[in-house]
């Protein structure tokens, strides 16, 4: 018996998460993708898609573009806030707000207020303010949307990251030993945790994140460590978007939306 209880508590210690009951996703409907890049979904259910360069928003059957080919690539758009989103060139290192209509309300172009910058991320963030990873120095910081000053949060950090996703209260990333990091807006760091491995992930806050691991998608309350499975009528998922209990699996032909509830 002895030997029993000292196994139990061996696998206890060495288990990252404990499983808990597997939660149901019903089943909304499906959205053509036609060949465009899914980017995700806004709080009113707006569908968001880059094509050739182009960001094309489509709720219903309206759908509104936005382009400026003009700054080359389009390689990250912010859809955290729904009434102003955030679009990044990195190419110009320039940034684009929209308003929620697609029209353009302002201009940054980071390398004429601020050249000593190599941004690798930028998001939108609180206070009239932009998170912005700088891979110069590999240290966080914000720029003030008014003045256009880069504020440093953060010392320079030294491992190799992998991910990085912010909201408009914090900004996260991964470690390449898989561990999460977060900063509020007055640069306070915590690394709370280790994650399990995963292939895609999303962190829906500093609680809470979904990911994907060998083709099944998960659940995981990052604070009790529970991991639910999360059941699907798919048989293969190359990728996902959570947003106010909508769940989209996507490829280039296709999305379906699921209902589920997070624990």
């Amino acid at each position: 018996m002895k030997g029993i209880w000292t196994l139990f508590f061996g696998l206890l210690l060495l288990s990252p998460c404990w499983a808990q009951k597997p939660i149901t996703a019903v089943y909304l409907d499906a959205e053509a993708a036609a060949g465009a890049h899914f980017i995700g979904k806004n709080i009113f259910n707006s569908s968001y898609f880059v094509k050739d360069h182009v960001l094309v928003e489509k709720r219903g059957n309206a759908q509104r573009e936005y382009q400026n080919l003009s700054l080359g690539p389009l390689d990250f758009v912010d859809l955290v806030n729904p009434m102003q989103l955030s679009l990044f060139y990195k190419r110009f290192n320039t940034v684009v707000l929209l308003d929620k209509e697609l029209a353009p309300i302002k201009t940054i172009r980071l390398a004429d207020a601020n050249p000593q910058l190599i941004p690798a991320y930028v998001g939108m963030s609180s206070q009239n303010r932009l998170w912005l990873w700088d891979d110069a120095t590999n240290q966080l910081g914000q720029l003030s949307l008014q003045t256009l000053v880069f504020q440093s949060l953060t010392t320079a950090f030294l491992e190799p990251v992998i991910y990085r996703s912010s909201d408009v209260n914090y900004f996260y990333w991964i470690s390449k030993d898989n561990k999460l990091f977060y900063s509020d807006i007055y640069g306070k760091v915590k690394q709370p945790y280790t994650l399990p491995p995963f292939d895609r992930i999303q962190i829906i806050n500093k609680d809470k994140i979904l990911y994907i691991n060998d083709n099944q998608l998960y659940y995981l309350d990052l604070p009790s460590g529970i991991s639910s499975r999360i059941d699907l009528r798919e048989k293969s998922i190359s990728a996902f978007f959570f947003n106010t209990q909508i769940l989209s699996i996507f490829t280039d032909l296709e999305i379906k939306n699921y209902l589920i509830t997070l624990p």
